[in-house]
């Protein structure tokens, strides 16, 4: 059975390092979970300490009076840094989107002029193009009797290759 993290700041921190915003950051509460933190310091964590050592729990009590600007400033920081975090995913998102949305316009760009070119080198040929599918890695390529031109996308990188064979027709 796993161990919740008050359980593991317990056995983890000798009694006089015990301290409400490292308690906080070391259990890794984010800022709308303030409330329930502070409930398990006081509940869970004060009164194990008052049963090992009673100065250990007066130094705790006293210091909670004392660090009250400590622990706003803290759970201010930490509500900040979560907002930029998540601007900075939706940010790197559209991005992502974006940009596999340009590189499927310019493999298709790509795809269908190469196909054109193809139906000019052999206008009997026929040439079909493959629709995109969506995963790590997608592939978009288009066939005839004399060539076969794959055009790749790498999700990860966002790189576009287009390669040209020409196969025997036997």
């Amino acid at each position: 059975m796993s161990r919740l993290q008050h359980e593991l700041y317990i056995e983890q921190r000798s009694l006089d390092q015990y301290d409400a915003v490292d308690f906080f950051d070391f259990c890794g509460f984010s800022s709308d979970q303030r409330q329930n933190a502070v409930f398990i310091w006081k509940t869970i964590i004060l009164p194990e300490v008052l049963q090992r050592d009673s100065a250990q729990h007066k130094r705790l009590i006293t210091t909670w009076s004392h660090s009250k600007r400590a622990r706003q400033k803290y759970w201010n920081d930490k509500q900040k840094k979560e907002e930029r975090d998540a601007q900075l995913d939706d940010h790197i998102e559209h991005i992502r989107d974006d940009t596999i949305k340009q590189t499927q316009l310019v493999s298709g760009s790509i795809t269908r002029d190469v196909g054109e070119r193809l139906k000019a080198i052999s206008p009997s040929s026929s040439v079909g193009s493959d629709t995109w599918k969506h995963g790590s890695h997608s592939t978009i390529s288009l066939k005839s009797n004399s060539a076969s031109i794959p055009a790749s996308v790498d999700n990860g990188e966002y790189l576009v290759s287009v390669h040209v064979h020409f196969l025997n027709n036997e």
